[in-house]
């Protein structure tokens, strides 16, 4: 009887210090985690600006940079036909 008592006695200890060992290990890996999700906050955050300047810039009414001014001042930039840039005449309903 004191065979399977001392078995089962250290069969729970081996039981416990794998739980012990899997919870530190879930620990482990929820850290990070929550790191790799900061991080990425912080780069969000820090690329935010830059993604909505062209937005705010066009709000205030700067010219874009991305498009010279000269392709800004075509007749094609003006238009708000997306078939025309094709070459193509807007359908009758659409002339004022």
């Amino acid at each position: 009887m004191d065979n399977q008592l001392q078995r089962l006695l250290e069969t729970e200890a081996r039981a416990q210090a794998l739980i012990d060992a899997a919870s530190q290990e879930r620990q482990r890996m929820v850290e990070h985690a929550l790191a790799a999700v900061r991080d990425a906050e912080a780069r969000f955050e820090a690329s935010r600006a830059d993604q909505r300047a062209p937005f705010l810039n066009e709000a205030k009414g700067v010219p874009n940079r991305r498009w010279p001014s000269s392709r800004a001042n075509t007749a094609n930039a003006s238009v708000p036909c997306a078939t025309w840039h094709r070459g193509t005449k807007p359908r009758r309903w659409m002339r004022p």
